[in-house]
């Protein structure tokens, strides 16, 4: 994604030294299809993804580097 301040996120989440931010991620909610154009609420299916859960967590960064 463009336009992230990978700086800003080190300093915010307190990343260690060893790690570095490669990329992010725009995370929305889910609402009812209902309210897309049919085209588009056509292409609404369940995702084969991991749970978000899976892959990442909230809050500051906790992991040291190897």
């Amino acid at each position: 994604m463009a336009g992230i301040f990978k700086d800003k996120i080190v300093e915010k989440l307190n990343i260690p030294e060893g790690y570095k931010v490669e990329a992010g991620v725009a995370i929305g909610t889910l609402t009812d299809k209902s309210v897309l154009p049919d085209d588009l609420a056509e292409r609404e299916v369940p995702s084969k993804r991991l749970p978000l859960s899976d892959v990442a967590f909230e809050g500051r960064f906790t992991g040291k580097a190897d």
